[in-house]
């Protein structure tokens, strides 16, 4: 029997499901992580009462698993669902950021000689290689320079 069989018939849990319970782990934060963890002691004496042959490495494995997967079951759904929301990586706009760093000639195009948005997408297009929507050029605008005024403001 290999170490991943050992493993799933101690706890009962497939390795698929470790591998997810892991990825829960590495999203909590310290505080969470301790509350997880703080059965494990437990756990690890239970398994090994009930099982002799297996390893200490193992035994840990097994009892961290189980400890994570009660402190799983146990937290409500709306924590959990905040957990997801709180370690969700933002999105990168890598067209954004082409944009922003050509926002000088955008700016330019706009106010100095009164293009629309349509001919800043064309000429976006035809000189830069970037192509955007001219309601996306808009919006872009909108959050962009109401930001500087606010901060000039302040």
């Amino acid at each position: 029997m290999n170490e991943q069989d050992i493993i799933s018939s101690l706890t009962g849990l497939t390795p698929l499901y470790q591998n997810q319970l892991f990825r829960y782990f590495a999203r909590l934060d310290t505080q969470e992580k301790l509350e997880a963890l703080t059965p494990q002691r437990q756990q690890f004496h239970l398994i090994k009462k009930e099982n002799h042959d297996v390893t200490n490495t193992e035994l840990t494995l097994a009892s961290m698993l189980l400890s994570i997967d009660s402190y799983l079951k146990g937290i409500d759904p709306v924590k959990r669902r905040a957990l997801a929301l709180r370690t969700r990586r933002p999105v990168r706009s890598e067209k954004r950021e082409k944009i922003v760093g050509l926002w000088a000639i955008v700016r330019k195009l706009k106010l100095e000689e009164g293009y629309s948005w349509r001919s800043i997408a064309t000429y976006l297009l035809q000189y830069h290689h970037i192509q955007v929507s001219h309601a996306y050029l808009h919006e872009l605008w909108e959050s962009i320079e109401t930001n500087i005024h606010k901060e000039i403001r302040q």
